[in-house]
Protein backbone atom coordinates (compact mmCIF):
# COMPACT_ATOMS: atom_id res chain seq x y z
CA UNK A 1 0.00 0.00 0.00
CA UNK A 2 1.29 3.70 -1.25
CA UNK A 3 0.58 6.12 1.04
CA UNK A 4 0.61 10.21 0.70
CA UNK A 5 0.95 12.27 3.67
CA UNK A 6 0.29 16.25 3.09
CA UNK A 7 0.66 18.59 6.00
CA UNK A 8 1.29 22.26 6.75
CA UNK A 9 4.34 21.34 8.90
CA UNK A 10 6.74 18.57 9.45
CA UNK A 11 6.06 16.05 12.35
CA UNK A 12 9.49 16.16 13.69
CA UNK A 13 11.27 17.56 15.83
CA UNK A 14 8.13 17.49 17.91
CA UNK A 15 7.52 21.62 19.19
CA UNK A 16 3.98 20.92 20.02
CA UNK A 17 0.79 18.76 20.33
CA UNK A 18 0.18 19.10 16.57
CA UNK A 19 3.86 17.22 16.03
CA UNK A 20 2.97 14.97 18.85
CA UNK A 21 -0.40 13.98 17.43
CA UNK A 22 1.23 13.36 13.97
CA UNK A 23 4.08 11.55 15.17
CA UNK A 24 1.19 9.00 16.61
CA UNK A 25 -0.55 8.75 13.81
CA UNK A 26 2.34 7.85 11.46
CA UNK A 27 3.14 5.30 13.94
CA UNK A 28 -0.08 4.03 14.68
CA UNK A 29 -0.19 3.60 10.76
CA UNK A 30 2.54 2.21 10.46
CA UNK A 31 2.07 -0.58 13.37
CA UNK A 32 -1.49 -0.97 11.77
CA UNK A 33 -0.49 -1.22 8.14
CA UNK A 34 3.66 -2.28 8.26
CA UNK A 35 4.40 -3.00 4.67
CA UNK A 36 2.76 0.62 4.18
CA UNK A 37 4.79 2.59 1.82
CA UNK A 38 4.66 6.34 3.45
CA UNK A 39 5.69 9.56 1.62
CA UNK A 40 5.24 12.61 3.65
CA UNK A 41 5.32 16.07 2.17
CA UNK A 42 5.23 19.33 4.33
CA UNK A 43 5.98 22.69 4.54
CA UNK A 44 8.23 24.20 7.47
CA UNK A 45 8.52 27.22 8.69
CA UNK A 46 9.65 29.25 11.26
CA UNK A 47 8.35 27.57 13.93
CA UNK A 48 8.22 24.68 12.91
CA UNK A 49 11.79 23.80 11.19
CA UNK A 50 12.37 20.57 9.21
CA UNK A 51 15.66 19.07 10.38
CA UNK A 52 16.39 14.68 8.98
CA UNK A 53 18.54 14.57 12.07
CA UNK A 54 15.62 14.69 14.51
CA UNK A 55 13.41 12.07 12.70
CA UNK A 56 13.70 9.27 15.03
CA UNK A 57 15.73 6.61 13.72
CA UNK A 58 12.81 3.75 13.87
CA UNK A 59 11.37 5.94 11.40
CA UNK A 60 14.00 6.93 8.96
CA UNK A 61 13.69 3.64 6.46
CA UNK A 62 10.11 3.04 6.78
CA UNK A 63 9.29 7.04 5.95
CA UNK A 64 9.97 8.73 2.52
CA UNK A 65 10.10 13.08 4.28
CA UNK A 66 10.11 15.39 1.96
CA UNK A 67 10.02 19.60 3.30
CA UNK A 68 9.88 23.01 1.14
CA UNK A 69 10.81 26.05 3.07
CA UNK A 70 8.46 28.98 3.32
CA UNK A 71 8.19 32.08 5.69
CA UNK A 72 5.01 32.93 7.42
CA UNK A 73 5.95 35.70 9.30
CA UNK A 74 3.28 38.14 9.37
CA UNK A 75 3.32 41.49 7.20
CA UNK A 76 1.34 44.58 8.12
CA UNK A 77 0.96 45.17 4.19
CA UNK A 78 -0.14 42.56 3.22
CA UNK A 79 -2.51 41.40 5.84
CA UNK A 80 -4.08 44.96 4.97
CA UNK A 81 -4.23 44.03 1.35
CA UNK A 82 -5.77 41.15 2.08
CA UNK A 83 -8.73 43.05 3.91
CA UNK A 84 -9.73 44.43 0.84
CA UNK A 85 -9.49 41.49 -1.43
CA UNK A 86 -11.30 39.08 0.58
CA UNK A 87 -8.71 36.26 0.54
CA UNK A 88 -8.01 34.92 4.35
CA UNK A 89 -4.33 36.32 4.65
CA UNK A 90 -3.76 33.32 6.96
CA UNK A 91 -3.90 30.83 4.27
CA UNK A 92 -2.36 32.99 2.33
CA UNK A 93 0.99 33.14 4.33
CA UNK A 94 0.97 29.11 4.13
CA UNK A 95 0.76 29.01 -0.14
CA UNK A 96 3.81 27.64 -1.15
CA UNK A 97 3.68 27.43 -5.57
CA UNK A 98 6.78 25.62 -4.75
CA UNK A 99 5.23 23.54 -2.40
CA UNK A 100 2.22 22.93 -4.66
CA UNK A 101 4.90 22.24 -7.15
CA UNK A 102 6.42 19.13 -5.39
CA UNK A 103 2.69 17.63 -5.04
CA UNK A 104 1.61 17.78 -8.74
CA UNK A 105 5.28 16.16 -9.43
CA UNK A 106 4.72 13.58 -6.66
CA UNK A 107 1.13 12.35 -7.91
CA UNK A 108 2.42 12.46 -11.58
CA UNK A 109 5.28 10.21 -10.88
CA UNK A 110 3.47 7.76 -8.55
CA UNK A 111 0.31 6.13 -7.89
CA UNK A 112 -1.00 6.24 -4.34
CA UNK A 113 -3.59 4.12 -2.44
CA UNK A 114 -4.14 7.00 -0.01
CA UNK A 115 -3.84 10.46 -0.33
CA UNK A 116 -4.24 11.41 3.33
CA UNK A 117 -4.23 15.70 4.00
CA UNK A 118 -3.37 16.11 7.72
CA UNK A 119 -6.07 18.80 7.97
CA UNK A 120 -8.63 20.69 6.17
CA UNK A 121 -6.39 23.19 6.06
CA UNK A 122 -3.98 21.73 4.13
CA UNK A 123 -6.52 21.67 1.41
CA UNK A 124 -7.20 25.52 1.56
CA UNK A 125 -3.77 26.29 1.09
CA UNK A 126 -3.43 24.39 -2.06
CA UNK A 127 -6.74 25.79 -3.39
CA UNK A 128 -5.55 29.70 -2.61
CA UNK A 129 -4.16 29.99 -5.41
Amino acid sequence: MKVLFISHKPPYPIVDGGCHAMDRMLRDFLFTYPEASITYLSLATEKHPFDKNSIPSDLVGSIDFMSTQISTRINAIAALIHLFNKQSYNISRFFSSDFNDIIIKTLKSESFDIVLLESLFNLFCLLAK
